[in-house]
């Protein structure tokens, strides 16, 4: 059954049914970012390079302070980070000696892992957050 509202307190019943709103958004959209995040460790964690497992064990997701109506996780390689701008897009390693200065540099091939998984859930986000609010 419909409640009555009278034309004096249209305006404060309004601001509180859209506070209300904002706030069952700013929850559905946490719970999206979270599980998104979350599944974006796991598909990095899946990734398997030949360090017996440490590196792919090593990805967690944090959550980043934010303000009243923001949310953030970082998905990061927690002890191996200085190796995943490495992997991602390779570098250049000493192999071998020059006649003329005895050096010689080569490079290794670039293991792209992370920026498809940030494709995805770039993509993935915006579904999660549509599924979620419907």
């Amino acid at each position: 059954m419909a409640k009555r509202i009278g034309i004096l307190n249209l305006d404060s019943t309004i601001e509180k049914i859209l506070d209300q709103y904002g706030k069952d958004a700013y929850k559905v959209m946490d719970n999206a970012v979270d599980e998104v995040a979350n599944q974006a460790t796991n598909k990095l964690k899946a990734v398997n390079f030949k360090t017996g497992g440490e590196y792919s064990r090593s990805w967690v997701c944090d959550k980043e302070p934010s303000g009243r109506y923001a949310t953030q996780r970082v998905v990061h390689n927690e002890e191996h980070y200085r190796l995943t701008h490495l992997l991602e897009k390779g570098h250049v390693v000493k192999n071998g000696r020059s006649r003329i200065t005895g050096k010689s540099y080569g490079e290794t091939k670039a293991y792209p892992h992370i920026a498809p998984v940030e494709e995805w859930a770039k993509a993935e986000l915006p579904k999660t957050v549509e599924r979620m609010l419907s």
